[in-house]
């Protein structure tokens, strides 16, 4: 090879893999807007969960997935009252972190946005097919099967109900739980860097009920 050019180097994308993932934070809304955070970055992962609900029986509220997002879940029920809560994803591009999206609007909205951080951008995600249950009664625990999986990896579980929702059983516990302004959604999330556990989520029955739960791998 002449003098003065560098050796090719072969199979190097110029992407270095991410081998940590953190939480760098967390949004909420109550209205059909919700911020994505500007302390999110791109390259982060974003998670929506949003439940919604309507003031009586009949119908559920309309479905709505924010520009690029992908959805995780999606269940309704419409009666006790009617509701509908659904999750997705997205890795932030360009213009996204500190903008704000819509989301699904009827009487009660409540949204939550978990931002997470790799050590390096984040560049593919590959969720889990996450459990999900809507019901006029008692949701059925759900167990989120993260041992023997890749990592970095997180696992959610979401509650959405008319108020105060709060998981009666997470275990292992979550390493932080968020609950919106209204009371009308919770959602608990838990990192493993290296060797992820199984967990359990359960919720009681108040009224107009949604538990789901799942895990996202980050690459």
């Amino acid at each position: 090879m002449p003098s003065g050019l560098l050796t090719p180097v072969i199979g190097w994308s110029g992407v270095s893999p991410i081998t940590t993932l953190s939480f760098v934070t967390s949004t909420v809304s109550s209205s059909s807007i919700l911020n994505i955070s500007a302390s999110a970055s791109v390259g982060d992962l974003a998670v929506i969960m949003n439940y919604c609900r309507r003031s009586g029986s009949g119908t559920a509220p309309t479905l709505v997935t924010p520009t690029g997002f992908s959805n995780l879940t999606n269940t309704s029920i419409t009666t006790d009252p009617g509701h509908r809560m659904a999750c997705c994803w997205k890795i932030l591009e360009a213009g996204e972190p500190n903008s704000n999206v819509t989301v699904m609007n009827s009487t009660i909205n409540a949204s939550i946005c978990f931002i997470f951080s790799g050590d390096n951008p984040i560049t593919s995600v590959t969720p889990s097919t996450w459990l999900s249950q809507s019901t006029t009664g008692n949701p059925s625990p759900q167990d989120i099967s993260m041992s023997g999986q890749a990592v970095p990896i997180v696992g959610i579980g979401v509650y959405g109900t008319n108020g105060n929702a709060e998981f009666t059983t997470a275990s292992p516990a979550f390493d932080a739980e968020v609950e919106s302004a209204n009371g009308n959604i919770n959602a608990g999330y838990k990192i493993y860097n290296s060797s992820p556990s199984n967990h359990t989520v359960d919720a009681g029955d108040i009224q107009s009920n949604a538990l789901h739960s799942g895990y996202l791998i980050a690459a």
